[in-house]
């Protein structure tokens, strides 16, 4: 039986990027991998579970709080490494670094939200089917009409060679 939490995209992410951690560890010098690497994988766990537990209404801003927390100990400790050349390939830290950003965004969105039950998001663009077209307007279905097709174009199935 899966968790209510277990949907949660934010959730999904946290867990991704718990697993690259691990993964990434791996690859580290003994001595990165046994002192910082160490440190990662406990914030990244910790992450984790504080997102698991925020899907718990009373308990969801505190938590989300504590994450957002844990998420900035983590992007420092990836700078770090990135600083004292941890990672043995050059592309990781770039991979690290755009995980802990994307689930310290979806937490700070989900915060936001918390924070301002009533406020209704406004969509970020217009939907494709209300989208203007200029001068040629759509049905309601989204379709042109016949006579809505602009002059020049192939309008009667006949093609131009």
């Amino acid at each position: 039986m899966s968790a209510a939490y277990e949907n949660l995209r934010v959730y999904k992410a946290a867990k991704d990027m718990t697993a690259y951690f691990e993964m990434l560890i791996r690859g580290f010098e003994r001595y990165h991998k046994y002192q910082i690497g160490v440190d990662i994988r406990r914030d990244s766990y910790a992450a984790l579970i504080l997102i698991a537990k925020a899907n718990i209404r009373s308990l969801r801003e505190n938590n989300l709080r504590l994450a957002l927390d844990k998420l900035l100990e983590l992007k420092i400790k990836v700078d770090i490494c990135a600083e004292i050349k941890a990672y043995r390939n050059p592309h990781s830290y770039a991979v690290a670094a755009r995980k802990v950003s994307e689930v310290s965004k979806q937490c700070e969105g989900w915060l936001r939200s918390c924070e301002n039950p009533g406020r209704q998001e406004k969509p970020a663009r217009e939907p494709a089917n209300r989208k203007s077209l200029g001068a040629f307007s759509t049905s309601s279905s989204g379709m042109r009409k016949q006579e809505m097709v602009p002059k020049g174009s192939v309008s009667d199935g006949h093609y131009r060679h």
